[in-house]
């Protein structure tokens, strides 16, 4: 015969809960208390909520393009309207902190490039640097490792549109390099050598982004193309025809860097890189889709 409920209540609060079984508000929360904070958590990975849009992407020079950029490059064009869903997106650059938990949790200190502490020497703050696409995967895949999960890289187009966040400026939220990004003329404060700078020193874009101009370059989902013709309209990343000639998986980096002339922080400049390479100038920052409504 079952137990009356109020007996196995005090048996429950009495350390008795053999007598009877327990309820689920007895149960979950234990089971959920010990899981401890994810990865994400651990790092104090700070995100930021981007609203869907859509947008032009890529730039180009003449009477025609909005704005006219004199330094727009082939690879640059054709400006191609982009239909974005909303998406999360990290509010700075991963920093060295951050990466360095993520090698103590996982104990690849083997997979660090070998002058990786030589060029990462600006505190905990900066952003790190040598790190290749496959190390970002790498560190995509130990955050989703537990917690909700969902981390990825963003895809180029994703990253273009949270660097115009809704204008047309010719750098991540200003017309003036020096006002938004850390880049070679500004990155050494009178010492002569550039180094990467703690995150959020330069204001932020619309969308509430720390250093998508300059600081260091960003690793991308996508594989590398020579023009933005043939881009998806959906904003997914285009991950067809990494392999070059030279047998090198090719993936895309974007937002310049501070050892790096300012025109390659402008919104639209792209360029390709070894997936397997690292080097001083590239860093990442990371995404996730929203949640389900």
């Amino acid at each position: 015969m079952p137990a009356h409920p109020h007996t196995c209540l005090v048996a429950i609060l009495l350390g008795l809960a053999l007598l009877c079984p327990a309820p689920a508000w007895a149960r979950g929360p234990l089971l959920a208390a010990s899981a401890g904070p994810s990865p994400a958590e651990r790092i104090g990975l700070r995100s930021m909520r981007l609203p869907a849009g859509s947008f032009a992407m890529g730039g180009c020079n003449g009477s025609s393009c909005q704005p006219d950029d004199a330094r727009a490059q082939p690879e640059e064009g054709p400006p191609t309207r982009v239909q974005v869903p909303g998406f999360i997106l990290g509010k700075f650059e991963i920093t060295l902190g951050q990466y360095l938990t993520f090698i103590q949790a996982t104990g690849a200190q083997k997979t660090l490039h070998p002058h990786f502490h030589d060029y990462n020497t600006r505190g905990p703050d900066a952003p790190v640097v040598l790190v290749s696409w496959k190390d970002a995967q790498a560190f995509v895949a130990w955050l989703n490792s537990a917690g909700r999960g969902g981390w990825r890289l963003p895809t180029e187009a994703e990253w273009e549109y949270a660097c115009r966040a809704g204008g047309r400026h010719l750098y991540c939220g200003s017309n003036n390099a020096d006002a938004v990004a850390w880049y070679s003329g500004n990155a050494d404060h009178g010492t002569g050598i550039n180094w990467q700078q703690p995150v959020g020193r330069k204001p932020a874009n619309r969308f509430g982004l720390h250093d998508m101009s300059g600081n260091v370059a960003e690793w991308v989902q996508d594989c590398w193309h020579d023009s933005h013709a043939g881009r998806p309209a959906d904003a997914s990343a285009r991950n067809d025809g990494c392999r070059a000639g030279d047998g090198f998986a090719r993936r895309v980096v974007r937002g310049g860097a501070h050892d790096l002339l300012h025109w390659l922080s402008r919104a639209s400049a792209r360029r390709a890189s070894n997936a397997g390479g690292a080097d001083t100038t590239s860093g990442f920052r990371v995404a996730r889709d929203l949640p389900p409504a």
